[in-house]
This record gives C-alpha cells, structure tokens and sequence, in this order.
C-alpha cells in the first residue's frame, strides 16, 4: 500500500530500519537488567567473581549503545531490503505481505541448532566422564577419613612424635574409630626425585609413611611384604659400599616398596636386593593406586619410612558412626594433645572431589548454555514456522477440503523443519566429535565418545525443532478451510 500510494524504497527501509532499530534498543536493555540479576547465579556457577565494578558508567552506555546499534543494523538491514524490493502488484494480487522465501533464517537457524546439537553432545560427554570418574576405584579407601595436618615444624621432633603416638593411642582406644597412619603428603601433592632410566630422567614420586599406612589405606601387598617395627632396617638409612655409590644419582639409601607401575619400569628385579636404578633396596610391591586425580597416569613411585615427623595424620571413622560427633570427640583430644593449636582437616574424600572442581563447574556452565541455546533456536523456528504457515494457509485449506487428514498436514509442514535439523546435526557432528576429544585430553582415564550420544544429541534437535513449530503447524491444520479460501 506505501508503495502505492507513492512511498520511494528509501523511506520504506528507512521505516523497517527504525522499527528493527527500536526493538534492538528495547532488546539490550531487557537484557542488561536480566544480566544483572542473573550474574549472581553464573559467579557461583562458574566459581569466577563475575561483576561490573570494572567498568564506569559512562563506559557501560557507551558499550550498551554500541551493542544495540550493531544489532539493529545487522537484523533489520536485510528484512528492509528485501520488503522494499517487493513489486507491489504481486503483494495485491496475492493478499500477502509475507511471500518471500526465508533462505536466510534458515541458514541462521541450521548454525543456532548446529551449535544447539554441540553443546548437547558436549554435555552428554562431559556428563558421562564425570560419573565414570566417580566410579573409577581410586585403589585405595577413602570413605571417612580425615586428614590432620600437623602443627609443628618439621624441625620439632619431639612434640611431632608425641601428638603421632597420642593420636594412634586415642584411635586405637576408641571404637568409633578404626586406625590412623601418617604421611608427608596428601592427595594430589606428592613429592618427586628424579631417576635415570634408559638414559633419561623419569619423575618419580618420592612417599613418605609410617608402618600401618598400607593396612590403613587397604591397599595390597602384591609382592614381597610389608614394612615391619620389627626390622630396623626398614627405617634405618642404608650406608652405601663404593660400588653402590656408583654412578653418580639419585640414591634413596632406605629399603623401599614401590607401586607396580615403577616395578615395571624397573623390570620387575629381584627382591631384597640393592637395586642401583634407584639406590635402595626393595622389599615389596603394592598394588597400583592412585594418589593424583585421574587427570593424570598413575605414575611411578616408592614409600619409605621414615621415622622424622610427618606431615598429616589420617584417622578413619567407622561406618555407620556419626561424623559430626566423632570429630567433637576428636577435636577435644586434639586441643587437650596440642594446648588448644589450630586443628587443620579435611576429608579424603572431599579432596578427591575437589580435584574436580573445575571440571564441574565447566560441566555446570555447559548445562546451562546447552539449555538456553536449545530456547534461542526455538525461538527462530517458532518465527520461522509461523512466517512458513502463514504462507501455506491457502494450500493447507485445500489439502483439507480434499480429505487430507490432521496427521498428514502436520508431516507436510514440519517436513522442512526435520531438514533443517537434520542438516544442522550433519554440521554439528563431526566438530563436536573433534571438540570432546580435545577436551577429554585432560583425562589419562577417560570415556570413548560412542554412536550413541550423538544418536541421542541428533533425537533431542529433532524433537525439540518439531515441539518449537508444533504450535503453528497444529493452529493451521485445524483451522476451518473456509476462512483461509474465502477469499479466492
């Protein structure tokens, strides 16, 4: 009608333009208000302190302004070119303002669902390593114990020893408890020494214990045995010959027990011997298990003991028993032992979670886009269903009045919308194979991306494209075919 009545291309652009532009306007500042509610969710989310104490006011309108400007030129720049270039002949004639062929929507809407299907892969895997990690048996037993960490320097032997055997003695004495050990290290901080094998320098992870750690952890001798208070020279410092002086390295100068991987490494010597690879002697091997997240191989390492001060003190709590009571009782021995010091603990279990954190967190965040850009593609399929029935209205009051049945009309309009999807899975897929790959990188231990999550991914674009256009599509098969062709 504009054009008609004499409206040149210019205005009518202008028009779509100023239109477009507005709702840009109102757009970002919808947004920017939602954004401010909703940051507190996302720092705790992505465990980041997320806020806008960075930028100046003046620097935020600016940003603001910026932002719906860009948006109202790249959303309405197009619409308006391709309304004003309609013959207004053709637009009478068809009594629609609408009959354009949408080729770009639909490319935008197979990279919406493209990016849609990614993130649902991602969140599927990242959800499937996340709980094989937390069934993966870490070769030791973690339940219920605490960690105590020692609160005297390393250099008051004295005091260290007393609170060690005061601790043992409580733990022995109580029967809510069962056991307590020591160590210089906890989960995911072990020391290192570097050995020579095969002319090159391996880390190896250097652990110091007291004798009952293995029986405590439940960890098995494979070969060979235990440590024993009963052998002095299982804590005493070996004094080396010449010929086991030679050559020159590193020399543990203790009897050892070391994991099966450095056993391995070692090729697998004999027993009760000096071994010159790594300057001790070993009397046993344990079980493999892991002392570092599954981020990482079990690496090569030996325990020692050592009868200087440790660092940590473990206690175990029975099963069935109550945790908040049992460490009342504990902390009560703990400041009558140690004149009221700090009581620093933790629980192992918890620090093998933490070792995850941010794994968890990512698999959070991924979650959460996955969910808002399955509503944003949506959206565009909802708008393009609805631009897409309007155009058929006439044609769907025609297959009805010729016997086409609810069903049928509902394949044929949702036909494309099935393409869509489809196309944009076929897109998808094989960057989000490459993306989860890259990403369970970071895991020695981890899952193989099978057919079936991205059969799963593929199921949840299409029926999530088909519930998106369900609306329009049904709204249009059950109108009444005699308004949409009154005018024919």
């Amino acid at each position: 009608m504009r054009k008609t009545i004499g409206a040149g291309r210019i205005q009518i652009i202008l028009q779509y333009y100023t239109e477009t532009q507005l709702l840009a306007c109102m757009s970002v500042m919808v947004g920017f208000i939602l954004a401010i509610c909703i940051m507190p969710f996302f720092s705790t989310l992505t465990g980041a302190n997320i806020h806008l104490t960075g930028f100046s006011f003046i620097d935020m309108v600016v940003l603001l302004v910026i932002l719906a400007v860009l948006l109202g030129v790249f959303a309405g720049i197009y619409p308006a070119y391709a309304m004003s270039g309609l013959k207004p002949l053709n637009i009478m004639r068809g009594f629609s303002a609408y009959r354009i062929n949408p080729v770009l929507s639909k490319s935008l809407i197979i990279v919406q669902f493209a990016v849609c299907v990614i993130l649902v892969i991602s969140s599927l895997v990242i959800n499937k390593q996340m709980r094989f990690i937390n069934q993966t048996e870490m070769g030791f037993d973690k339940d219920q114990v605490v960690l105590l960490q020692n609160p005297y320097a390393f250099s008051d032997k004295q005091n260290s020893s007393r609170l060690k055997d005061a601790i043992y003695h409580y733990a022995e004495t109580n029967p809510a408890l069962d056991g307590a050990t020591a160590t210089s290290f906890s989960f995911n901080a072990a020391s290192t020494n570097a050995h020579t094998f095969n002319d090159k320098r391996v880390p190896v992870d250097f652990l110091n214990i007291d004798y009952e750690y293995f029986k405590f952890n439940r960890i098995p001798i494979v070969k060979g045995r235990d440590f024993s208070r009963d052998i002095a020279s299982d804590s005493a410092s070996m004094v080396l010959t010449e010929a086991q002086k030679a050559p020159v390295g590193t020399k543990i100068r203790h009897n050892v027990i070391v994991n099966q991987t450095l056993y391995n490494m070692l090729g697998k010597p004999a027993l009760d011997e000096y071994n010159t690879t790594i300057g001790g002697i070993i009397i046993g091997v344990c079980k493999d298990y892991h002392n570092r997240d599954l981020t990482q191989a079990i690496p090569p390492a030996y325990h020692t003991i050592n009868r200087g001060p440790l660092e940590f003190f473990l206690v175990r709590i029975k099963a069935k028993q109550s945790i908040a009571a049992q460490m009342e009782k504990l902390k009560r021995e703990w400041n009558k032992q140690t004149n009221n010091l700090p009581l620093n603990y933790s629980f192992m279990d918890e620090d093998v979670a933490k070792s995850y954190d941010a794994y968890l967190r990512w698999m959070a965040t991924i979650t959460v886009s996955c969910v808002i850009a399955i509503i944003l593609a949506c959206l565009g399929l909802f708008g393009l269903s609805g631009l897409t029935t309007l155009n058929r209205t006439k044609e769907i009051g025609i297959r009805k009045v010729l016997g086409a049945s609810l069903t049928n009309l509902f394949l044929l309009l949702n036909q494309s919308t099935i393409y869509l999807a489809l196309g944009a899975f076929v897109v998808a897929a094989p960057l989000a194979w490459y993306l989860v790959n890259q990403w369970l990188q970071n895991f020695a231990y981890r899952i193989q991306p099978d057919w079936f999550l991205f059969i799963t991914a593929g199921f949840i674009a299409i029926v999530t494209a088909l519930l998106a256009v369900s609306y329009h599509t049904l709204k249009a098969a059950k109108a009444n075919p005699v308004k949409s062709l009154r005018n024919e």
